[in-house]
Formats: structure tokens, sequence, C-alpha cells
């Protein structure tokens, strides 16, 4: 089951990922990345790729890692208006969707 996500913040990490990792590599990346991993804080991370057309989202559920994946068949990611900066679930669902608050244009 789905969890709700509104009291969660999620993390765009700078770093460009290979979105071929699963649970475990995306898990070590966060490791190298902040050197601590915050999963049980209800922090989420999202990973984008080189072309910025593509996304994974790992966050902790109840009971284990769950991930997002999403792929745009037109446009890319704004990447670079969100680096490590920690957002909350709604702010995450209008970047999903191509608005950036302007803030962090």
């Amino acid at each position: 089951m789905i969890a709700n996500l509104s009291d969660r913040q999620f993390v765009v990490v700078s770093e460009t990922a290979s979105l071929r990792k699963g649970f475990t590599g995306l898990f070590y990346l966060v490791q190298e990345e902040f050197g601590t991993v915050d999963f049980f804080n209800n922090v989420g991370y999202v990973f984008i790729n080189r072309r910025n057309n593509m996304l994974k989202c790992l966050y902790w559920e109840n009971d284990g890692l769950a991930i997002w994946h999403k792929r745009l068949s037109k446009g890319t990611f704004a990447r670079n208006s969100l680096n490590n900066e920690p957002i909350s679930f709604d702010k995450l669902l209008l970047f999903l969707h191509g608005f950036i608050p302007p803030e962090n244009r």
C-alpha cells in the first residue's frame, strides 16, 4: 500500500545518477553523497539521469524502501533549481509536473 507522503521531505540530488541502479545501488549513492542516511526520519531522495528526462525517487515506506520511476517523453527536469535542498511533498509534485517555484528560479 502506498503511504501518505505529505509529512515527508525530499532531496533532489545534484549529482547525476545511473538509473539502472535499484534499491541497494541508490541507497549507497545516498550514503556516498550525504554520509548518513535519513530514510527513517521521513526524508526521500530524488535522482535524475544525465539527460534530465528520467528520475527515480527512493524513500522509506512503513515496512521497506520504495522507488518511483518517471520518464518524460518531452522536455527535461530542471535539476539545478533544487540542489540538495529538502523540499516538501507538495513542491516535489510541482517539480514532477514541470513547475518551478519563484524562490528557486
